[in-house]
């Protein structure tokens, strides 16, 4: 009774990472042009913003991004070993850990959100209409390292948010004012790439 109550919980644990995880994840792709086709691996995906697509969980996937007027952006998209791979390893065993790798849920994208910045093509009239390059710097700072930076930006201090202000060129004594600004703005937009557009305005404000 013992080895068989053994064996199930050894084949409930197999493919734990696959269980818990599942076989696909969400990923979201925005860029400073709007109506980007995104594709991963050949596969269109949506025009950006592109929130919270499914895509299958893969070791590698590449990421290309087209729109007419612009240079196609592409680039090997960074992933990471699934924890749960680990404890399959410990609890489910050999049985577990094959399964997950099998299934090919052993990588997630990390991060899982993404900001392309496109360059227009050399000579074309789309040059005028691009946001500031201030503007799609302080984008994609924000975009990039959202978690982070709102937990800097919940405490009052911390690396991410003193070079959140330097992205802004906001002086010393307007800090506590614009602080109490990104917090409003981190509780009335929840999602990445809402609070980063709203970052974004005030960059362009700034700039002004």
């Amino acid at each position: 009774m013992k080895y068989l109550v053994l064996f199930l919980l050894t084949s409930f644990l197999a493919g734990c990472s696959t269980i818990i995880s599942g076989t696909t994840q969400t990923i979201s792709i925005n860029s400073n042009v709007q109506g980007a086709e995104v594709l991963i691996d050949g596969q269109t995906l949506g025009r950006t913003p592109v929130i919270n697509a499914r895509v299958k969980r893969k070791d590698t996937m590449f990421l290309s991004v087209k729109k007419e007027g612009y240079k196609d952006f592409q680039q090997t998209l960074q992933t990471r070993f699934d924890n749960w791979f680990w404890g399959n390893i410990i609890l489910g065993g050999v049985v577990g850990s094959t399964t997950d790798l099998a299934s090919g849920t052993t990588h997630l994208l990390d991060p899982n959100s993404i900001f392309v910045q496109m360059e227009p093509v050399s000579g074309s009239s789309l040059n005028g209409s691009n946001n500031s390059a201030k503007t799609s710097e302080v984008r994609t700072f924000v975009t990039n390292s959202y978690s982070n930076l709102v937990k800097d930006i919940q405490s009052g201090s911390g690396d991410y948010l003193k070079s959140l202000f330097k992205l802004l060129s906001v002086q010393v004594d307007e800090q506590p004012k614009m602080l109490k600004k990104l917090k409003s703005l981190s509780i009335a937009y929840d999602t990445v790439h809402e609070f980063a557009e709203a970052v974004a305005k005030l960059s362009e404000k700034s700039s002004k």
